[in-house]
């Protein structure tokens, strides 16, 4: 015979299902296996906000990494819903609410493309000046082509290398780094006197090419992989942006030097590296 209570249990269940997200909806369905209170491990399920609270079968959740009877408890109180084991965000707010930087989950999220984002503007700030450097300097195509290849190579190698350090002290600290370091050389860059320095500091600004890697690690260990996808999707292209910002940017600053009467060409562009490295030391610092 159906008690009361089990109706009310239904419906709260019926209601319950209704307000959850797609992906928290998929993941009760990956997670859960059978009826009761608990897991495919033997371990009591508990609310996402309130870790060590069991709850009635409609707790979405995922299979939990590890054995025990309780998730680890998040050190803050977490604004969006997200796993209990692996404290992975179950859905997304990138749209204009007041969720859209709930910590720690979207606040990593933005920072991980802007950080992206300023490395690009300053690793492809010398493109747009390259004309008027190459003329002031008197340097050759051949100049230009080993200075962009010496910033593609120290990029990639830092990728390699950054990866696996990465893996041991985190994307945020890696990101500082990268951001931090290449100011330095970028900052310098008005005293470039031939093809050697240019080459020189091209490689060591290159470096930061390699936060892209640090981009796409910070926003993987957010979002479960339901959303992976899609968010790594979006950091990675709103973070490209700065390539194209650069050009902005650079012929921007270069064009409001050269309108001082008492700045040539030459002045004008040593000038113009002194915004992008302060966008990096900012970031870096962010």
């Amino acid at each position: 015979m159906t008690t009361m209570d089990d109706s009310n249990h239904g419906m709260d269940r019926s209601n319950h299902d209704n307000t959850l997200s797609p992906v928290a909806k998929n993941s009760r369905k990956l997670s859960m296996h059978g009826p009761g209170h608990h897991n495919s491990f033997g371990n009591e399920r508990v609310h996402p906000s309130s870790p060590g609270r069991p709850l009635s079968d409609d707790t979405p959740f995922h299979q939990p990494p590890f054995d025990g009877k309780k998730p680890p408890r998040p050190y803050i109180r977490f604004q969006i819903e997200y796993d209990p084991w692996t404290h992975k965000a179950l859905e997304h707010r990138l749209g204009c609410s007041q969720e859209c930087c709930a910590r720690p989950h979207m606040r990593a999220f933005h920072l991980a493309w802007s950080s992206f984002l300023v490395a690009f503007i300053a690793w492809f700030s010398y493109a747009p000046l390259a004309p008027v450097m190459r003329r002031t300097m008197g340097l050759s195509s051949n100049d230009i082509l080993i200075a962009n290849l010496t910033s593609v190579t120290t990029t990639v190698i830092a990728r390699f290398v950054m990866g696996p350090i990465m893996d041991i002290i985190g994307p945020r600290k890696v990101q500082t780094f990268l951001l931090i370091f290449a100011a330095v050389p970028l900052f310098f860059s008005g005293f470039i006197q031939n093809a050697a320095d240019l080459a020189a500091v091209r490689g060591l600004v290159g470096i930061v090419g390699a936060t892209f890697v640090g981009c796409q690690f910070w926003t993987s260990l957010m979002f479960e992989q339901e959303l992976a996808g899609m968010m790594n999707a979006t950091a990675a292209g709103w973070g490209n942006l700065g390539g194209g910002l650069a050009q902005l940017i650079m012929v921007g600053i270069y064009n409001m030097n050269l309108s001082s009467p008492t700045c040539d060409d030459n002045c004008a562009w040593r000038n113009s590296f002194y915004i992008p490295a302060v966008f990096l030391v900012v970031a870096g610092v962010w």
